[in-house]
């Protein structure tokens, strides 16, 4: 039975923060939050008990849909960074064996892409769609299955993948990626810990702690932390907390240094698997109180504003997931009047990139501080300018955008490969674009 309106829910709102630990120059969220679906698994309805995939518009939480119908547990739902498509697992309790699928929003296209493998006490966890990859789409893995925690997956389709460890990452469980793919969040002993992330993903160096626990600033929090996530903007981290028995809540902090920590849930169940909204306006978790558990939404700019619950009835709903703004594809030119577009693997120089305008897109609306070449970004000169002017670079009669990229060492290995630009409007329209390149040392 689909829930038929909203149910706002007041939570104990008695709880202040220290004064040190709140935040005086918060951005306020949105008056409503984002209408991109949260995908999450729902489990143990009467008409059926195995768990499968749902989505749930957060403005009209009457919106339900379901995406799959296997016989199997579909579990841990990931939207891929296009927001068009999503990855999950698909877990064989009888032969205790998982797998990776994806499926499209509109519960279409459902394709195998890795083999069966036997869980043991393990679990299969997708937890990133990196799409910089030539054979097209990078997943990292939170699992128990092997040694080390955090491990990747290439696939160019159902029957190409293989499954690696990244090196360095052995006592980081939960990892998150930052948005701009260049740092790791994850948790290890207790702590909170922020790793670089090497250019080709597969290596993670020098971890750093963020936030510990027990900490003076928020004593309420005596258990473990969980399930770090970066915020799409990249400034700030939620993650879950234990509060004592069977109780928990969802906490954020700066994502770089750790400060301004701030409690934004007041749960008297169990919340965790905190999940941003694309604008990072709102956070959506999970709280348990038997016998159910329940997907909510609730601001992320510590006001103390009621959650919204989106879900309903004696049932259990796990791991929400926002769906991301969709990328835009563009055209561009690297190296604009180059063929082969070669670059040194010394990581001196700028590299050109044209962002080229169509009857639909202008380039020069392209906020150039948000534009991003595999993590790197426009060169700044003087006195903190952009590297950027507007000109005809195809010669279509339209005006685009050229930017200089800050080259920077270590990003390209020698050979041939596909770079990948990022940014965002001045409107907020994510942009994505790709060019070949060759690299020669």
């Amino acid at each position: 039975m689909r829930p038929s309106r909203t149910l706002i829910t007041a939570f104990s709102l008695a709880f202040a923060l220290s004064p040190s630990a709140q935040r005086s120059a918060f951005p306020p969220s949105t008056a409503t939050p984002s209408s991109t679906l949260i995908a999450f698994e729902w489990h143990f309805r009467p008409d059926n008990p195995t768990p499968h995939i749902w989505t749930v518009d957060p403005s009209n939480p009457s919106t339900l849909s379901q995406l799959t119908f296997s016989q199997y547990e579909d579990l841990f739902p990931v939207w891929g960074p296009d927001g068009r498509s999503l990855v999950f697992t698909r877990f064989d309790r009888a032969n205790g064996q998982m797998s990776l699928w994806t499926v499209q929003a509109d519960g279409s296209h459902e394709i195998q892409i890795t083999p069966w493998e036997t869980s043991g006490s393990g679990a299969i966890v997708p937890h990133f769609w990196y799409t910089n990859d030539p054979a097209g789409y990078r997943i990292y893995l939170k699992t128990s299955i092997q040694s080390d925690p955090i491990f990747w997956a290439y696939s160019d389709g159902p029957s190409s993948q293989s499954l690696n460890a990244v090196a360095g990452s052995g006592g980081m469980l939960q990892p998150d990626i930052s948005p701009d793919e260049t740092k790791v969040v994850a948790i290890g002993g207790g702590r909170i810990l922020v790793a670089a992330l090497s250019a080709s993903g597969n290596a993670v160096d020098n971890p750093i702690t963020v936030f510990a626990s027990p900490n003076p600033t928020l004593p309420e929090i005596t258990g473990e932390l969980t399930a770090p996530e970066w915020s799409p903007n990249g400034e700030r981290i939620a993650f879950g907390a234990g509060e004592g028995h069977r109780k928990a809540n969802i906490y954020a902090i700066d994502a770089l240094t750790g400060g301004n920590p701030m409690k934004l849930s007041f749960f008297g169940g169990a919340a965790e698997h905190a999940s941003w909204s694309p604008d990072s306006s709102w956070i959506a978790a999970h709280e348990s109180s038997a016998p159910a558990s329940h997907i909510f939404v609730f601001p992320a700019d510590g006001s103390f504003s009621p959650a919204i619950q989106l879900t309903t009835g004696a049932v259990t709903n796990y791991a929400p997931d926002w769906q991301p703004f969709p990328f835009t594809p563009v055209e561009i030119d690297i190296k604009p009047g180059s063929e082969e577009n070669c670059l040194n693997s010394d990581g001196h120089g700028v590299i050109p990139v044209a962002i080229l305008s169509t009857p639909t897109l202008d380039a020069t609306q392209v906020d150039p501080t948000t534009v991003t070449l595999d993590g790197q970004s426009v060169r700044i000169v003087g006195s903190g300018n952009l590297q950027v002017h507007v000109q005809d670079v195809d010669a279509d009669g339209l005006p685009d955008l050229l930017v200089q990229i800050e080259d920077t060492d270590g990003t390209y290995a020698p050979g041939s490969a596909i770079a990948t630009l990022r940014a965002t409007t001045f409107q907020g329209l994510r942009i994505l674009g790709t060019d070949s390149i060759c690299v020669v040392p």
